[in-house]
């Protein structure tokens, strides 16, 4: 199972007839409509993982929080939990977003901008920096390896720590 957080933002923003970058602009404005939100997001978020593993099967999280929800819910007791960081030069992230998303190279750059917006709020509301990866058990720069490569680094990984 999958679950996107940014694909939950955009739904959201989808919903109020607004583009994403709207949608975060608005974030920022610390509103009670924006924190609620941002609550509700996280609260989905972290109840998509700490359900996770019931079934006997895991969860594939994504978003730039979920690493340190992870942390949270470890320290609540949940296991079997493994992190890992994807990273990659600006240049390829902006190629794949333009791919992704079938947007243009300057909606691209916007989106990638609104991370600063994003990275401001968590830090002052949460104390979270989430430029520090030390919390991830494996950060992989993707940019330069075929995927094939990135995910058997992956499954090393939940092989080595007992994760199925």
């Amino acid at each position: 199972e999958n679950y996107s957080i940014g694909a939950e933002f955009r739904r959201m923003a989808e919903e109020r007839s607004m583009t994403i970058e709207q949608f975060i602009m608005e974030m920022a404005t610390y509103s009670d409509e924006s924190l609620r939100n941002d609550v509700l997001t996280s609260y989905d978020a972290l109840r998509m993982i700490s359900s996770s593993g019931r079934d006997g099967k895991g969860i594939v999280a994504e978003g730039r929080l979920t690493g340190w929800y992870s942390v949270f819910l470890e320290r609540l007791g949940k296991e079997n939990m493994v992190r890992v960081y994807l990273d990659c030069n600006p240049a390829t992230r902006l190629r794949r977003a333009v791919e992704r998303h079938n947007i243009s190279e300057s909606e691209a750059v916007k989106m990638l901008e609104r991370e600063k917006y994003d990275q401001a709020r968590w830090k002052g509301e949460f104390g979270i920096d989430t430029e520090n990866t030390s919390i991830y058990h494996l950060v992989v720069n993707n940019g330069y390896m075929p995927t094939e490569d990135v995910v058997k680094r992956i499954r090393v990984l939940i092989d080595e720590s007992g994760n199925d």
